[in-house]
Order: structure tokens, then sequence, then C-alpha cells
């Protein structure tokens, strides 16, 4: 299994994030709670949509996430920012 970096830029159709090698999709919880934001992200692996991580608010279209704790599949363990602007996004490690 190779690792997974979702560092890159990614296209943006609806709620899914696309490059060339990989899809991400924002999603919003259906049940809201005091500790959990409100948006999270999956990715697609091949065999269906996966939990990746919760999305934390951090400007208008700006988010923050990790896969520090997320050991299900490979990969790279960091913290992220993900910019969100019309079309595009972008993911950087922080």
């Amino acid at each position: 299994m190779c690792v997974v970096n979702l560092e890159g830029n990614y296209l943006v159709n609806g709620n899914k994030l696309k490059r060339s090698d990989l899809v991400l999709l924002q999603r919003n919880r259906k049940k809201q709670t005091d500790k959990k934001p409100t948006k999270f992200l999956l990715i697609n692996l091949g065999a269906g949509f996966e939990y990746v991580s919760s999305l934390y608010q951090v400007g208008q279209n700006s988010y923050v996430f990790d896969t520090l704790n997320n050991s299900k599949y490979d990969l790279v363990k960091s913290r992220y920012r993900l910019e969100l602007n019309n079309n595009t996004a972008v993911i950087k490690r922080r």
C-alpha cells in the first residue's frame, strides 16, 4: 500500500474535491453536537468513501484538519489547512 499525501491542488465540483489521483468529499453531519464541527472530510480510496477528519473552520473559506489519529489507512500523518476558492481548493501541511 502506498502512502496517500493529501497536499495539493484540487478542482471543486459541488462538495467533491478532485485531483488526478484522489477524490475527497466534504459532508455535513446529520446530527450536530457541541463537541464536533458541522463539516467533515471523506476520502475515496477505490472502495467507496471513508472518514478522514472533522473540518474546523478558521476563516470564511478556510478549514484545518488532521490525520494524526487516523490509522485505518496509510495517510501522511499531519495537520493540514484547506483553502476553498470558487472552483479550486488547496490543501497544505501546517
